[in-house]
């Protein structure tokens, strides 16, 4: 091997370092957007299990405080989310999503929470470590005329006040929310909720 290709070699090996060792931006974006993607899906799907719900029980699910559902309070400080709630999964005596009548097989999680420990009630018994990789389910505020179904989305924490910025007895989504939708144009990694409203 000549001198100019062990050079050129030289050269090959540390600008592949380089770009190793700083990453590369287009896969972050790329990442977030399939994220992004993942949780619009995930809440559709919700959104036709919610509808089913009513269908049969003329209401929508129960819900329940964040809380309940997360095992540790540091997160629910840092996702903004110690007055959010969730939608009850069916606990003995309670009607849930999935139990008595499976609407959806199993809760959806939301990658953008990273809970190592979440908690569930099924068939009466409690469980811990259910959702794949230790992840949370989507923010859900409902009542009689409507739902809303909340991901904090890529910066990580929620911007919807759901029982502030909600009001089903007007077209949704309503100007208050759109204000407070996850925007990619706006970089990234921006405020903004990926939210799913009954429509």
């Amino acid at each position: 091997m000549n001198l100019l290709a062990k050079i050129i070699l030289f050269v090959l090996i540390i600008v592949a370092g380089i770009y190793l060792f700083l990453g590369d931006p287009f896969l972050e974006c790329g990442h977030g957007r399939s994220m992004v993607s993942r949780v619009k899906a995930d809440q559709r799907t919700m959104a036709t299990a919610l509808e089913s719900y009513f269908i049969d029980n003329d209401s929508y699910p129960a819900m329940v405080p964040m809380s309940v559902y997360m095992t540790v309070p540091e997160h629910l400080a840092a996702w903004k989310a110690e007055d959010m709630h969730t939608m009850e999964t069916g606990r003995a005596g309670l009607n849930g999503l999935t139990t008595p009548a499976a609407y959806v097989t199993g809760f959806p999680v939301d990658p953008f929470t990273n809970e190592p420990s979440v908690a569930f009630w099924h068939n009466g018994d409690f469980f811990r470590d259910v959702y794949d990789q230790g992840f949370a389910p989507f923010a859900y505020y409902g009542n009689d005329l409507g739902w809303i179904l909340i991901s904090p989305g890529p910066d990580l924490d929620y911007d919807v006040e759901p029982e502030a910025e909600y009001d089903a007895t007007i077209c949704q989504p309503s100007d208050r929310l759109i204000l407070k939708a996850y925007d990619p144009t706006n970089g990234v990694i921006s405020d903004g909720d990926v939210f799913r409203v009954k429509q």
